[in-house]
């Protein structure tokens, strides 16, 4: 899951440094950083929280079938091994984004998920304290405000594609792998079952999202 998707899965809890945290992960990873260690509070829980959800999106029912169905089609199109394993990973999840961001959902409607979603970009937009940095803390803390800064200036709006485009965002992402990066061909085929895997995704995101929230409550529990 994506940090968008983690973002709408922490807004129920309607703190905006939680859903922060249930994003730092993600921004860590972008920015090439090291992990901080972090104050216990909001930010450090929803830390924590992101990791649960990870493992459980990756082991739900929903995920697992999507991803089988994907690799299903796409070896049958001739499409390699490892671009096979990184479109049905990456893709799938680049899709839930797309449908995340449509309609309401029955976890929490979009327009509400979205505001926690900015508001907590805007929090991560100024420094940030109980943050301790392990390398060139101001260097650091720099980065990461301007990463929110360009992501709450470009909205929910990006999220909001259609499968083509979110095949040419994933084309571009697998294009700096030289081993993943797709032939012609192999474009062509990771179009073809985009186009159908959405309007699966999108029919099978209330069933995912009410696992994941069963289970993190029963995790909670």
């Amino acid at each position: 899951m994506n940090f968008y998707g983690h973002a709408v899965i922490a807004a129920t809890r309607r703190d905006s440094e939680f859903v922060l945290g249930a994003m730092l992960p993600d921004f860590i990873s972008i920015l090439g950083a090291r992990p901080p260690r972090l104050e216990m509070g909001s930010l450090a829980s929803g830390v924590a929280f992101h990791h649960r959800t990870d493992a459980v999106f990756h082991d739900s029912t929903v995920f697992r079938a999507l991803q089988e169905r994907a690799t299903h089609h796409l070896s049958a199109r001739g499409v390699r091994r490892g671009p096979t394993r990184a479109v049905a990973h990456v893709g799938v999840e680049l899709l839930i984004d797309a449908a995340l961001a449509g309609p309401p959902t029955t976890l929490e409607s979009s327009r509400a998920a979205d505001a926690w979603y900015l508001a907590a970009l805007e929090l991560g937009s100024e420094p940030l304290s109980g943050v301790s940095w392990q390398r060139q803390p101001s260097d650091e803390t720099q980065r990461l405000m301007g990463l929110c800064q360009r992501l709450r200036d470009a909205g929910v709006d990006r999220f909001r594609v259609d499968a083509a485009q979110a095949m040419s965002d994933l084309t571009r992402i697998l294009a700096r792998r030289p081993r993943l990066a797709l032939s012609d061909e192999e474009t062509g085929a990771v179009r073809e079952w985009a186009a159908e895997a959405f309007v699966v995704v999108k029919a099978q995101l209330p069933a995912l999202l009410a696992e994941l929230k069963n289970r993190l409550d029963e995790h909670v529990a």
